[in-house]
C-alpha cells in the first residue's frame, strides 16, 4: 500500500467521479426516454489490465458484467490503440442482452493504452421480430436482433446496425451520447495524470484495487457458512408452461464467496436463459449487500467471488439460445434464491423480492404518410418492491434488486409516444370542424368516409364497436393531451437560460422576492470585489469567485467564467470567452458585478490611501484565511 487511509478516499472519490460524470453526459444527452429519464445505462472505468477501477451507482445487471466486455475487446486482434472505440452487443462475447450495446473507449494517456471508459445503455429496439426486441416467444437469439460482437466502431458498422433497428434516428443520437460519454472518461482519466502524475494515478488505482480486495475479504472472514442450498422456480418461459429450477449452493470460507449452480434446470427452449455474465452479476450484487457501504465497488470486490456453473444450463446458455428476458427475469430469480439460502445460513439478508422487472414493450410500424413508417417502440420496466429485513420494511413500488432505473410506465410510455401523437394527431381537428387527414378514419380530402356506406354490424359485434370507439376517443384524448406537453416543453426550453430567466425577461415572468434578493447579493459581491481590488491591488476574483461558489451556489465552472465575463481584463477576456462557448458564463451576473466592480474599485482605492501599510497586510491575510478555512471545511 502506497496510499494512506486519506490517499484512498480522495482517489477513490476522485476515480468515481470520472464514472459519475461519464453517466450524467449519457443520461442528459440521450434522446430516449428509455435512457434520459428510467435511466437504464450504467457507466465505469478500467485501468490497462482490464480490472474496473470505478463505476457510476446504476444498474446492477450492467455493471457486474462490464469487465468481461472489457475483456472480449482486449483479446482483439489488433490489440485497442489509444484513441479506439468499440461496439459489441453480443451476450456470447461481453454483452448481457442484445438490446444493451456497450460502447469501450481505449483511453489514450502518454501515447499508450492507459485504461478504459465503458458505458451500457438499454436501447429500446435493435431490430429481431418484435418491436422492442424482447419477444417472448424467442427460440433462438437471432429473432431477438441484430448481433453486434466486439468490433472498432466506425461509420459502416453504425450504419449497418441502425439499418437493421426500426427507430435509426433515436438509436443513432444515443449511440452519440454514449460516445460523447466514452470521451468525457478518457478526459477525466487524462485530468487526474496532469494533476498528480501518471505514474501515481495508476499506483493508486493498484492500491484501491488490494483495498477493496482486502476489505471484502475481511467482511467475508467474519461469515461463516457452508453448504448453504437453495431452489427457487421460474413459472415458464414464453413457449413452455414447465417451471424451472434454479439451484444454488453457497460457501463463505477463507473470505471466498463461493456459487455453485449445479442443479439447475438446463436451457429453456425460451428467452429466460442467460450467460454466465449475468449470473455472476447478480452474485456480485447479493456480495455487494454483505460488505460495508464504505467497501469500494471495484474490481477488488470481483477477486473475492467464484462463480461456477454447467455449461448449457439456464444461467450459463451456449449459443445460439434465446436470452432476453434472461437478463431481466432469471438475473432477479437467482438474487432472490441467493437471498433464500443465506437466510436459511442466519445471515442478516433482506427476504425475497419481486423476482422480475415487469417489462412491457410495444411498438409497430406507422401508417403511410404519418412519418413514422420505419416504426415506433416503447419499453418500459415497472417497479415492484423488495421483502423486508431486520432493520426495516422492504419498499414498494420501486425497482430492486438487479435494476434501479427511474420512471414510471405510464408517463414514460407516453413521453414515448409524443412523437407518434404529434405526427398522427398534431391537428385533430381544423380551423372548419373537420378532422384531420392524418387521423385515422379521415379522407385526404379533409372529409369523413360515410359511416352508411359500411354494411351494418351484426348484433353480437355492436358491443365490440362501441368498445373500439371508447378506445379511439381515449386515443385522440391522449394525443391532444401529448401535444399540449409537447407545446409546454418547448416553451421550458426556450426559457432554459436561468441568468435571464431570473431577470424576468422570459415570456413575462414577474420577480420573485427571493430573485431580487439573488440579485441584490450578486450586485454585493461584485461591490466587495471591487473595494477588494482597490485595497489590496489584486483582481477581484480572489472575492467573487468563491462567493458565487459559496453564496450564489453556482457550479466553479461558471463562477470562474462569470467573474472572468465581470472583470473583462486583458489576461481574462480569451478565458472569458472560451467559457461563453461552452455555456458557463452567466451573462446577467457578469454584468451586474461589472457594475459593482466599477463603483466598488473607486471606493476601495479612496479608502487604501488612509490605511496603515501594516494593517493593509494584515486585513489581506485574514482574508485570504477566511476564504481558505470556508473552502477547506465547507
Amino acid at each position: 500500500m502506497t496510499l494512506d487511509a486519506v490517499g484512498l478516499e480522495v482517489m477513490g472519490h476522485a476515480f468515481a467521479s470520472v464514472a459519475e460524470e461519464m453517466g450524467l453526459v449519457l443520461i442528459h444527452s440521450a434522446v430516449s426516454p428509455n435512457i434520459r429519464e428510467r435511466r437504464d445505462c450504467s457507466a465505469a472505468l478500467f485501468d490497462a489490465a482490464g480490472e474496473m477501477i470505478a463505476q457510476a451507482a446504476h444498474i446492477p445487471v450492467h455493471l457486474g458484467a462490464l469487465h468481461e466486455s472489457v475483456a472480449a475487446v482486449r483479446a482483439l486482434a489488433p490489440a485497442p490503440r489509444p484513441g479506439d472505440v468499440f461496439i459489441l452487443n453480443d451476450p456470447y462475447t461481453g454483452g448481457s442482452h442484445l438490446p444493451d450495446i456497450t460502447l469501450i473507449g481505449a483511453i489514450e494517456v502518454d501515447g499508450t493504452v492507459g485504461g478504459y471508459s465503458v458505458v451500457r445503455a438499454h436501447h429500446s429496439d435493435v431490430g429481431g421480430v418484435q418491436a422492442g426486441s424482447m419477444p417472448a416467444g424467442a427460440r433462438e437469439i437471432f429473432a431477438e436482433g441484430v448481433i453486434v460482437p466486439p468490433l472498432r466502431l466506425t461509420a459502416e458498422v453504425e450504419r449497418f446496425l441502425l439499418a437493421n433497428v426500426r427507430t435509426p434516428e433515436t438509436r443513432r443520437a444515443d449511440l452519440a451520447a454514449q460516445r460523447a460519454a466514452v470521451a468525457r472518461g478518457g478526459e477525466g482519466l487524462r485530468a487526474l495524470a496532469a494533476r498528480y502524475g501518471w505514474t501515481a494515478v495508476r499506483g493508486a488505482a493498484t492500491d484501491l484495487l488490494d483495498y477493496a480486495e482486502r476489505r471484502a475479504r475481511e467482511a467475508l472472514g467474519r461469515v461463516s457458512a457452508s453448504d448453504l442450498t437453495a431452489t427457487d422456480w421460474l413459472e415458464g418461459d414464453g413457449v413452455d408452461d414447465a417451471d424451472l429450477g434454479v439451484s444454488v449452493r453457497v460457501d463463505i470460507a477463507d473470505g471466498i464467496f463461493r456459487v455453485d449452480f449445479t442443479g439447475t434446470a438446463p436451457a429453456a427452449r425460451g428467452n429466460v436463459n442467460c450467460p454466465l455474465a449475468v449470473a455472476r452479476s447478480a452474485v456480485l450484487f447479493v456480495v455487494r449487500t454483505l460488505l460495508p457501504e464504505d467497501v469500494p465497488t471495484n474490481g477488488g470486490v470481483q477477486r473475492a467471488v467464484r462463480v461456477t456453473a454447467p455449461e448449457g444450463c439456464l444461467v450459463n446458455a451456449r449459443h445460439p439460445s434465446a436470452v432476453a428476458a434472461g437478463n431481466v427475469e432469471t438475473s432477479q430469480r437467482i438474487v432472490d434464491t441467493l437471498f433464500l439460502a443465506l437466510a436459511a445460513g442466519g445471515l442478516p439478508v433482506p427476504a425475497q423480492g419481486q423476482g422480475t422487472m415487469n417489462n412491457v414493450t410495444f411498438g409497430g410500424l406507422g401508417a403511410r404518410g404519418s412519418g413514422l413508417e420505419t416504426g415506433w417502440t416503447s419499453y418500459e420496466t415497472i417497479g415492484g418492491g423488495q421483502g423486508a429485513s431486520r432493520g426495516a420494511p422492504g419498499p414498494s413500488g420501486v425497482h430492486v434488486g438487479m435494476y434501479r432505473g427511474a420512471g414510471d410506465g405510464v408517463s414514460l410510455a407516453a413521453e414515448d409516444l409524443c412523437v407518434a401523437a404529434g405526427e398522427w394527431w398534431s391537428g385533430e381537428v381544423d380551423g372548419r370542424g373537420r378532422r384531420d387527414p392524418r387521423v385515422r378514419g379521415a379522407r385526404a380530402d379533409g372529409g369523413e368516409h360515410s359511416r352508411r356506406a359500411t354494411a351494418p354490424r351484426p348484433p353480437w359485434r355492436r358491443g365490440r364497436a362501441r368498445r373500439g370507439a371508447r378506445v379511439h376517443a381515449l386515443e385522440r384524448r391522449a394525443a391532444r393531451f401529448q401535444g399540449e406537453r409537447v407545446a409546454r416543453t418547448r416553451r421550458r426550453v426556450a426559457r432554459r437560460d436561468a441568468g435571464w430567466r431570473r431577470l424576468g425577461r422570459g415570456r413575462g415572468r414577474t420577480r420573485t422576492r427571493r430573485q431580487t434578493m439573488m440579485w441584490v447579493l450578486v450586485a454585493l459581491i461584485g461591490l466587495v470585489g471591487g473595494v477588494v481590488s482597490g485595497l489590496f491591488g489584486v483582481g477581484g476574483a480572489i472575492v467573487i469567485v468563491p462567493a458565487l461558489t459559496l453564496l450564489v451556489r453556482l457550479p466553479p465552472h461558471t463562477a470562474s467564467g462569470t467573474s472572468l465575463a465581470a472583470l473583462l481584463l486583458p489576461v481574462g477576456l480569451l478565458g472569458a470567452i472560451e467559457y461563453y462557448r461552452r455555456g458557463q458564463v452567466n451573462v446577467p451576473y457578469a454584468v451586474l458585478l461589472a457594475a459593482g466592480l466599477f463603483v466598488g474599485a473607486f471606493i476601495g482605492a479612496h479608502q487604501a490611501g488612509g490605511v496603515p501599510e501594516v494593517a493593509l497586510k494584515r486585513a489581506f491575510g485574514g482574508l485570504l484565511l477566511l476564504v481558505a478555512g470556508k473552502l477547506l471545511l465547507g
